[in-house]
């Protein structure tokens, strides 16, 4: 899926995107689970998806965002911008605010390909995770359902994110998922 994160800012999100956070339990500020978090494609994509949901939560911040793109990426938006971006993408989806994310559990299902610039992970579809917000696990599917993100079509839909390795960390290769969000704070 491409600019998978800007459609989630956008609110033209696919359910299967949410799925890929598997990234382990902290507990709120940061979302890019500590300095180590972009060493292992696996785990980068958890924290990515992670801050991603979160947007809407109102738990990721710019600096957030902006630690899991390579400096080239971050050198093209203004932090100021996409802050205003994140905060205007909070409204789309009111049931999830205050909601207190820690973990989504795709249970060991994620695919890594290396490429020649990095790698590419495969997360498997929603109905194979689960999801624990305020210290209880749920099934992904059931929970994202009833906070209005997923039909039933999306049960099984996987997604793939694509990852530039630069100096030994993994970051998102598209840009533009960075570049839209900023570019949502300009409006308005």
């Amino acid at each position: 899926m491409k600019r998978t994160l800007s459609k989630f800012v956008l609110g033209v999100v696919t359910v299967a995107a949410l799925f890929a956070v598997a990234c382990g339990g902290s507990d709120g500020g940061s979302s890019s689970g500590g300095d180590d978090f972009n060493k292992d494609p696996v785990t980068f994509s958890q924290a990515y998806y992670l801050a991603a949901f979160r947007v809407f939560t109102g738990a990721t911040t710019a600096d957030d965002m902006l630690r899991l793109f390579d400096e080239s990426c971050r050198a093209k938006v203004n932090k100021a911008e996409l802050t205003k971006g994140l905060e205007r993408s909070r409204e789309i989806f009111p049931k999830l605010k205050g909601a207190k994310v820690e973990e989504i559990d795709f249970q060991g299902k994620a695919k890594v390909e290396k490429t020649t610039n990095g790698a590419t992970v495969t997360i498997p579809g929603p109905g194979d995770a689960r999801v624990r917000v305020d210290g209880k696990f749920q099934n992904a599917f059931d929970y994202f359902k009833g906070v209005g993100l997923a039909d039933e079509g999306d049960k099984t839909q996987t997604d793939t994110i694509d990852l530039v390795l630069t100096n030994g960390r993994y970051y998102d290769a598209d840009c533009g998922n960075l570049m839209d969000i900023a570019d949502v704070g300009k409006r308005g």
